[in-house]
């Protein structure tokens, strides 16, 4: 393929990159939101920022393998998208569950939050595969540069 064809999903990938940095970073701002939302005092506020995270990560501690097998088994392209799609439904999701309660809303969070850790699992392999080896670890460090933009 020529180098003109790998254009377009590179930049879609640099994008899905700061995507993943920026919903990574935002656990953070929403605390207060969440302290407002749910009327938690501070000794609840406590345990907002101890569960919040909690509920982000833990896909990415428990799944990231599962989820490795999965892009293995219907390729890189798919897992993108189901990615995508996952990390849609659970920011659709957190909107009424915001009304339902607290723990609702950390099922939300979790839904888009294993969404967040396929394409963090997709992304990679899918960056590398978009051209030639040689200039693979230049597309990397590209791509992730963006993901740490994203998080500032």
């Amino acid at each position: 393929m020529s180098k003109n064809k790998f254009l377009f999903p590179l930049i879609v990938m640099a994008a899905l990159f700061f995507l993943i940095g920026f919903i990574t970073t935002m656990n953070n701002s929403m605390i207060d939101f969440l302290k407002e939302a749910f009327k938690l005092d501070q000794l609840k506020s406590g345990e907002v920022l101890k569960q919040l995270p909690n509920s982000f990560f833990f896909g990415a501690y428990s799944l990231s393998i599962p989820i490795g097998f999965l892009i293995n088994r219907i390729g890189y392209k798919k897992g993108v998208m189901a990615g995508i799609a996952m990390v849609a439904l659970g920011i659709i999701l957190c909107i009424p569950l915001v009304a339902i309660g607290y723990i609702p809303f950390l099922g939300g969070v979790a839904v888009f939050a294993i969404g967040i850790v396929i394409l963090q699992v997709g992304v990679n392999p899918y960056v590398n595969a978009l051209g030639p080896a040689r200039t693979a670890a230049s597309r990397l460090t590209l791509t992730n540069a963006l993901n740490s933009v994203a998080t500032v």
